[in-house]
């Protein structure tokens, strides 16, 4: 998120400190909140698998990244690599919203 101060800064005019505070507060805050309103969506009961399941997918990708990563930018720099992390992201939220939809229908 720090990548975002400066533009930040230079569109409003705020000290980066504050932004960069500002920023932190507000991750601080959202990592606080999100266990809290992951349970008040989907239930106390299907919390920890919905999570397990959502950690899986994240955890292998960060378990393989170092080295695919290398490799991606060795063969094919690094627009190819952003490119890469940017669908790979893509894939990730479709699969959160997928698993979100299938525990609304199980009762």
């Amino acid at each position: 998120m720090a990548i975002l101060a400066g533009p930040i800064v230079e569109d409003t005019g705020w000290p980066l400190p504050w932004v960069i505070g500002t920023i932190s507060l507000a991750l601080t805050v959202a990592g606080l909140a999100a266990p809290h309103v992951g349970i008040w969506i989907v239930g106390q009961e299907r919390y920890p698998a919905l999570i397990g399941r959502l950690a899986r997918p994240s955890l292998l990708a960060q378990a393989a990244a170092p080295i695919l990563g290398g490799i991606l930018v060795a063969g094919w720099g690094s627009s190819a690599t952003l490119w890469v992390i940017a669908v790979l992201a893509a894939v990730n939220v479709a699969f959160a919203v997928f698993i979100f939809i299938q525990s609304r229908h199980r009762i």
